[in-house]
C-alpha cells in the first residue's frame, strides 16, 4: 500500500509520500484550449503557470479550486491524476493507494463528496479527510499527547485559516478568504497607479516573493519589466521594498485585525491560554521578513514562526500516517 497525503490548495497542491517526504508541490492550475466548441487540456501545474500571459484568447488558465471550493470537479480530477502519475515509479504503478486529504476548516460536505468521487475514480483503495490545522499543530509539537490549546494562522495563497487546536481536535476555526493573491493584486494596482506600468500575475508574485518586507527603509530592490500604460510599450522600473512597504503593511494589518477578532470571539479560558501559548504563523506568507516582530507589535499575544513552516502540515501527516489510531482519531473528530 502506498500512503499519500495530499493538500489541494487554492494556489498550490502538495503531495507527501510516506517513506519519501514531500515529493511534489505545484501550482493548482489547468490550461484549457477551446476550439470549435471542443475543450482540450494543454497543461497542468508548473507548465500551466509558465503559459500565463503568453497565450491567445483560446486558452484559459484557471484553478479548479477557489475559495476552498472545488469549482471544477472534472478538471480537479484530471489535475490530480496528472500529479499522481508524476510521483509513482513503474514498479509502484500496480500497488494500491491510500490518500489522506489535508483540508481547510471551511471545507464542507459538498466538497468532501466531490473529493470522494475523485478518489473512487482514481481507484484509491482507501481515503480520508484530516484538517490541515490539526496536522500542522502535530508537526509543530511532534507530540500526540500534548492537549494544551494552540492557535494557528495558516497564511496561504488564496485564504487564511485561523484555528484553535486542543489536543487532536479543532476547538474553533474559520477560513478568511484573504491570501497571497490579494497581495499580488494590490502590488499590480499600486504599480499602475504610482508608476504607470502594467504587470502580470507572475511578475507580481515575483515582487512579493523577492522584496516584500515589513522592515522600514529596506533597500532590497528588483528590476520590473512591464507595459507602459501611456504608450503600451515595454517599460522597466527599479522597485525597492520600501516602495511597496505601505501595501504590505496594509495587508498584514488586515491579517492582524482578523487574528485579534478571532481570538476575542473565543471562550475566556481559551483566550488566556492563547495569550500564554502564543499564535503560530505558518504558510507561504509567513516568510515575509520581519513579520513576527510586526505582528508582535500589533497583537497582545506571543507570535511564533516555525523554521519549517512550509512543511508542517506534511510533517504532521507523516506522524499521523505512522500512527493509524492517531490518524483515525484526527479524522473522526472533523
Amino acid at each position: 500500500m502506498i500512503e499519500l497525503a495530499v493538500e489541494i490548495g487554492n494556489t498550490n497542491t502538495t503531495i507527501f509520500k510516506y517513506g519519501y517526504g514531500i515529493v511534489l508541490r505545484e501550482p493548482t492550475l489547468v490550461a484549457v484550449e477551446e476550439k470549435d466548441g471542443l475543450f482540450t487540456v494543454k497543461a497542468f501545474g508548473e507548465d500551466a503557470l509558465l503559459l500565463q500571459g503568453k497565450t491567445d484568447e483560446s486558452i484559459t488558465i484557471f484553478s479548479p479550486v477557489s475559495l476552498n471550493k472545488i469549482i471544477s470537479p472534472e478538471y480537479a480530477e484530471l489535475f490530480l491524476k496528472y500529479l499522481l502519475k508524476k510521483v509513482f515509479n513503474f514498479e509502484e504503478s500496480s500497488k494500491k493507494i491510500s490518500i489522506t486529504f489535508c483540508i481547510p476548516v471551511s471545507f464542507d460536505s459538498e466538497n468532501r463528496n466531490i473529493l470522494e468521487k475523485i478518489a473512487v475514480n482514481l481507484n484509491c483503495a482507501d481515503f480520508r479527510f484530516a484538517p490541515s490545522c490539526v496536522l500542522a499543530v502535530l508537526g509543530i509539537r511532534n507530540d500526540v499527547n500534548d492537549a494544551s490549546p494552540v492557535m494557528v494562522a495558516d497564511l496561504g495563497g488564496g485564504k487564511c485559516d485561523l484555528a484553535v487546536v486542543r489536543g487532536l481536535e479543532i476547538e474553533k476555526g474559520i477560513s478568511i478568504f484573504m491570501g497571497g493573491k490579494n497581495l499580488d493584486d494590490s502590488i499590480m494596482k499600486f504599480l499602475e497607479e504610482q508608476f504607470s506600468i502594467q504587470i502580470g500575475t507572475l511578475v507580481a508574485k515575483e515582487i512579493k516573493d523577492e522584496i516584500s518586507s515589513l522592515f522600514a527603509n529596506n533597500i532590497s530592490h528588483i528590476q520590473v519589466v512591464g507595459k507602459s500604460i501611456t504608450n503600451n510599450e515595454p517599460k522597466k522600473i527599479d522597485l525597492t521594498a520600501n516602495d511597496i512597504l505601505s501595501i504590505v503593511e496594509e495587508f498584514f494589518d488586515k491579517v492582524s485585525n482578523s487574528i485579534a477578532l478571532f481570538v476575542s470571539s473565543c471562550q475566556v479560558d481559551t483566550i488566556a491560554e492563547i495569550s500564554k501559548n502564543g499564535v503560530y504563523i505558518i504558510g507561504g506568507l509567513s516568510n515575509i521578513s520581519n513579520l513576527k516582530n510586526y505582528l508582535m507589535n500589533k497583537q497582545k499575544n506571543l507570535v511564533f514562526i516555525p523554521e519549517n513552516n512550509d512543511s508542517l502540515i506534511m510533517d504532521g501527516a507523516k506522524i499521523a500516517i505512522k500512527n493509524p489510531k492517531i490518524l483515525d482519531k484526527i479524522c473522526a473528530s472533523f
